[in-house]
């Protein structure tokens, strides 16, 4: 009996709350219609839940609340980022920046001596995957066993190179657009920008990428010698070369094509920093020396 009392004593919380289920409701009712003990204790728990629902309706939650910790949270993140960004860039190679405006210059001038945009569409693309190419890694990367000491992934520190070249040479080519929009009349903007952009971005991703499987002189020959055979397949394609051999011909259309469909080559090119992404995290962070 004493057992039976203790196990419905326990429930009286339950019941109190409105929380138990249907068998255990009727049970403890039979009990409480025969148990005094039990009936006062109800009370008590009563009581304690009024309490505490008449403290919870007076508690209420600072203005803005949320928002404030997503905002607290997103800065945080920007900082982290912003740190990230200056420290990597002073580990970067200097000579990358002045290479990247002397080059993109030198484009300039041909285009504008020429008024042909060509030079610049020309330029751009293999200006930008030189860099990406000698960005990160132990061949021309003294900096880089520093960066992998720290507690930063190497993705990360790969991601944060990655979008300060690129974003330097994305920059320097657009102003240089905007020069050469109002120095050849006949050049459109959009055009333009269209002509190196996507290619940019598909050479500097291949060339990163093949970077960090093999020597960077190697993966800037072969992305090199990708956008050379553009060039000269653009050329065969104007002759009668390719009507002699058709399936050459076809091989040619189709290379071309990729070429000037930026969808593509910018589809291939988030899917190539995917992959180097993915293979700088699986790399092993080196030892800190002040641990």
């Amino acid at each position: 009996m004493m057992d039976v009392h203790a196990e419905l004593n326990d429930l009286l919380p339950l019941y109190a709350a409105g929380t138990l289920d249907e068998p255990g409701r009727r049970r403890v009712e039979s009990h409480l219609a025969a148990c005094p003990d039990c009936q006062a204790d109800l009370l008590l728990w009563q009581a304690v839940g009024h309490e505490v629902a008449a403290q919870a309706q007076t508690v209420t939650a600072a203005p803005n609340l949320p928002d404030r910790a997503l905002a607290k949270t997103g800065g945080a993140v920007l900082r982290r980022a912003g740190l990230l960004l200056r420290t990597q860039a002073r580990l970067i190679q200097p000579e990358i920046w002045l290479t990247s405006a002397i080059i993109i210059f030198i484009g300039l001038l041909v285009s504008v001596t020429f008024l042909d945009s060509t030079a610049l569409r020309v330029v751009a693309p293999l200006t930008a995957a030189a860099c990406l190419a000698v960005v990160y890694g132990p061949e021309f990367d003294p900096g880089l066993e520093l960066a992998l000491a720290t507690p930063t992934s190497p993705w990360q520190v790969l991601l944060a190179r990655l979008a300060l070249v690129f974003t330097y040479n994305f920059g320097l080519t657009l102003f240089t657009s905007f020069i050469l929009t109002a120095v050849i009349p006949q050049t459109v903007l959009a055009a333009l920008i269209l002509g190196w952009l996507a290619p940019m971005a598909f050479l500097s991703a291949l060339a990163l990428l093949l970077s960090m499987l093999m020597r960077s002189s190697i993966a800037i020959g072969i992305s090199y010698g990708m956008w050379l055979a553009q060039l000269i397949s653009s050329g065969l394609l104007s002759g009668k070369l390719a009507n002699h051999f058709p399936v050459f011909g076809e091989f040619l259309k189709g290379y071309v094509a990729l070429w000037q469909n930026p969808s593509a080559l910018l589809s291939l090119a988030a899917a190539l920093v995917g992959l180097a992404l993915w293979l700088a995290g699986r790399q092993k962070r080196m030892p800190n020396p002040g641990l």
